[in-house]
Formats: C-alpha cells, structure tokens, sequence
C-alpha cells in the first residue's frame, strides 16, 4: 500500500530516504520528544540510524512511516481548526510567512504538496508481542513541528490512520502507548475509543498502553475524519 493517504488539511506520504533531513530537523525542535525519552536521549547520529530502522519497516512490510505534508491549496496555513486539545500548548503563528517550509515532497505525489509538518506512524510495539515472539501489535503516533500545535492536525492525522488501520488493514486492534506524564495524548486516544489495557515501568518511567478494538460486523466501531 503505497499510495498517498489524505485528510482535509494534508497529504500523507510513506517515508523515503529524501525525507530523512526533515525528519532531522523536526527532532532539534525545542520538546518534539519531550515524553519519549528514547528518542529524547539519542544523538543525531544515533537518531538517523533509527529513521533508518524504520526506511527497513516499510520496505519488509513490518511498519508504517508517513511524512505529512500541508496540502498547498490551503492558502493560510495558520487558519486552521481552533482545536486546542492536542499536542501541545496552543502556539498559532501570526504571519504566515514565518511558518516554515524548508522541505518539499517528492515531484511525483499527488498536488505537490510542500510544506512538511511532521510525521505519523503505525509500527510494531517493541518487545510487547512483537515479531517474532507472537502477534504484532502496532502502535499509533504522531509527532508535529511546532508550528503547528494546538490547530487540530493531531486529532485529523490519527483518526486517519486509525482509519487506515482499522478500515484498510483490517488489524483487530490497535495500540497507542506514551509516557504516563503525557495527558495530551491521553485525552487523544480516549476521543478516539481507545480504552487503557495495562502500563510498565522502565526505571523511574510509566509508560502506558491503550488499546482499540475492532468489533465484529455487526457492531463494528467506525472510525471517522475530517473529509
């Protein structure tokens, strides 16, 4: 499944290797892995070296990786939702010409589009029922150049691949886990219908799983997003 998935505001694209300086970039800003310490405590070397893990992923059929692109028919990317449940502290730029935009999409994406905003994920939950000790697990995440905060991308991206994973792969479940300090994405995943399933201490970290389940057909929870 390689073709671009959409929302109402972006274009979501699988990760390749022209995207790994934007995801780079995306890991300097100021708490991008504010409640993911593994990550937090990575060089760039050490960081570049798991973007490759996850380039592996997509090629093996085990991972999904998406670079989120701003679609470029939305003029004013500041004027956007007022959702300010998600992510972060509400933090909406006043001029739109500093909104960044270094990076742009391959040529070949539908629309072109070119102002890149993060990333989503859907991947196996390391060492909790994955390969090859038993079923894989996978786990929904999302993280957000600062810039766009607080305006409703969060809620829009994970419902999508929630969607995607619920609706196109057709997984019986899946799972979102975070540090138990991140209340954000807590009140995210209950939104969506996830329940909490159990938690596990790593030194002085809680992390948290929760878990969606699809129902039978006949009761099958449907997952909505912004069209």
């Amino acid at each position: 499944m390689t073709a671009p998935l959409h929302t109402a505001r972006t274009t979501l694209t699988l990760l390749t290797e022209a995207d790994l300086p934007a995801m780079e970039a995306l890991a300097r800003e100021p708490d991008t892995f504010k409640y993911i310490k593994k990550l937090r405590v990575m060089n760039p070397e050490q960081y570049t070296r798991f973007l490759h893990t996850k380039l592996e992923q997509i090629h093996t059929g085990v991972g999904y990786h998406w670079a989120v692109w701003l679609k470029d028919n939305l003029a004013d990317p500041v004027k956007v939702s007022s959702d300010s449940s998600v992510i972060g502290p509400k933090n909406n730029p006043t001029d739109p010409a500093k909104v960044s935009a270094p990076f742009k999409a391959s040529p070949e994406v539908p629309g072109s589009p070119s102002h890149f905003i993060g990333a989503v994920n859907l991947n196996p939950i390391k060492g909790i029922g994955a390969f090859p000790n038993g079923p894989v697990r996978l786990q929904i995440g999302c993280q957000l150049k600062r810039d766009y905060w607080g305006q409703g991308f969060a809620s829009e991206l994970t419902a999508r691949i929630l969607h995607f994973a619920i609706h196109e792969l057709r997984l019986p479940a899946v799972y979102g886990v975070f540090e138990q300090g991140n209340a954000i994405s807590r009140r995210l995943l209950e939104k969506l219908g996830f329940v909490f399933e159990e938690s596990f201490q790593e030194q002085e970290i809680i992390t948290e799983i929760h878990k969606y389940v699809r129902k039978t057909d006949s009761g099958e929870n449907i997952v909505r997003f912004p069209e």
